[in-house]
Protein backbone atom coordinates (compact mmCIF):
# COMPACT_ATOMS: atom_id res chain seq x y z
CA UNK A 1 0.00 0.00 0.00
CA UNK A 2 2.98 2.42 0.86
CA UNK A 3 4.73 1.65 -2.41
CA UNK A 4 0.96 2.64 -4.06
CA UNK A 5 0.59 6.10 -2.45
CA UNK A 6 4.41 6.44 -3.51
CA UNK A 7 3.84 6.26 -7.03
CA UNK A 8 0.79 8.16 -6.98
CA UNK A 9 2.34 11.34 -5.64
CA UNK A 10 5.67 11.02 -8.17
CA UNK A 11 4.73 13.96 -10.02
CA UNK A 12 4.13 16.10 -6.76
CA UNK A 13 6.90 15.43 -5.60
CA UNK A 14 9.30 15.97 -8.60
CA UNK A 15 7.19 19.41 -8.84
CA UNK A 16 7.71 20.15 -5.07
CA UNK A 17 11.43 19.06 -5.37
CA UNK A 18 12.39 20.91 -8.04
CA UNK A 19 11.00 24.42 -6.82
CA UNK A 20 12.62 23.90 -3.61
CA UNK A 21 16.26 23.52 -5.47
CA UNK A 22 15.56 26.09 -7.45
CA UNK A 23 15.31 28.23 -4.47
CA UNK A 24 18.04 26.75 -2.86
CA UNK A 25 20.16 28.05 -6.26
CA UNK A 26 18.71 31.38 -5.73
CA UNK A 27 19.26 32.09 -2.10
CA UNK A 28 22.42 30.20 -1.42
CA UNK A 29 25.92 29.95 -3.38
CA UNK A 30 25.83 26.44 -4.19
CA UNK A 31 26.96 24.48 -7.33
CA UNK A 32 23.60 24.03 -9.67
CA UNK A 33 20.61 22.76 -7.93
CA UNK A 34 18.86 24.45 -10.74
CA UNK A 35 19.49 22.43 -13.43
CA UNK A 36 18.92 19.13 -10.95
CA UNK A 37 15.35 20.86 -10.38
CA UNK A 38 14.70 21.39 -14.21
CA UNK A 39 15.36 17.66 -14.36
CA UNK A 40 12.61 16.77 -11.50
CA UNK A 41 10.48 19.27 -13.43
CA UNK A 42 10.97 17.57 -16.65
CA UNK A 43 10.33 14.01 -14.57
CA UNK A 44 7.29 15.42 -13.18
CA UNK A 45 6.23 16.23 -16.65
CA UNK A 46 6.60 12.72 -18.03
CA UNK A 47 4.54 11.39 -15.50
CA UNK A 48 1.82 14.00 -16.23
CA UNK A 49 1.73 14.23 -19.74
CA UNK A 50 -1.27 11.49 -21.16
CA UNK A 51 0.75 10.23 -23.95
CA UNK A 52 2.41 7.21 -24.93
CA UNK A 53 5.77 6.51 -23.07
CA UNK A 54 7.75 7.62 -25.88
CA UNK A 55 6.32 10.98 -27.03
CA UNK A 56 6.27 11.70 -23.10
CA UNK A 57 9.89 11.26 -22.90
CA UNK A 58 10.10 13.74 -26.18
CA UNK A 59 8.26 16.09 -24.50
CA UNK A 60 9.91 15.77 -21.44
CA UNK A 61 13.36 16.38 -22.88
CA UNK A 62 11.69 19.38 -25.16
CA UNK A 63 10.95 20.68 -21.70
CA UNK A 64 14.35 20.09 -20.18
CA UNK A 65 15.64 21.95 -22.78
CA UNK A 66 13.57 25.01 -23.13
CA UNK A 67 14.25 25.17 -19.43
CA UNK A 68 17.78 25.35 -19.93
CA UNK A 69 17.76 27.71 -22.31
CA UNK A 70 15.70 29.99 -20.30
CA UNK A 71 18.11 29.70 -17.37
CA UNK A 72 20.96 31.21 -19.95
CA UNK A 73 18.52 33.60 -20.91
CA UNK A 74 16.86 34.71 -18.40
CA UNK A 75 17.37 33.03 -15.18
CA UNK A 76 20.93 33.74 -14.90
CA UNK A 77 19.55 37.72 -13.67
CA UNK A 78 18.15 36.20 -10.51
CA UNK A 79 20.27 32.78 -10.19
CA UNK A 80 23.19 32.98 -8.12
CA UNK A 81 25.47 30.69 -10.05
CA UNK A 82 23.79 30.93 -13.64
CA UNK A 83 26.46 32.27 -15.99
CA UNK A 84 25.89 34.57 -18.18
Amino acid sequence: MLVKLWAAHVPELLFVLAVVLVLIDYFFPVDYPAFVGYVCFAGGMFFVLPLSVGASIGCALMILAALLVLHRLWFSRFLTNAHP
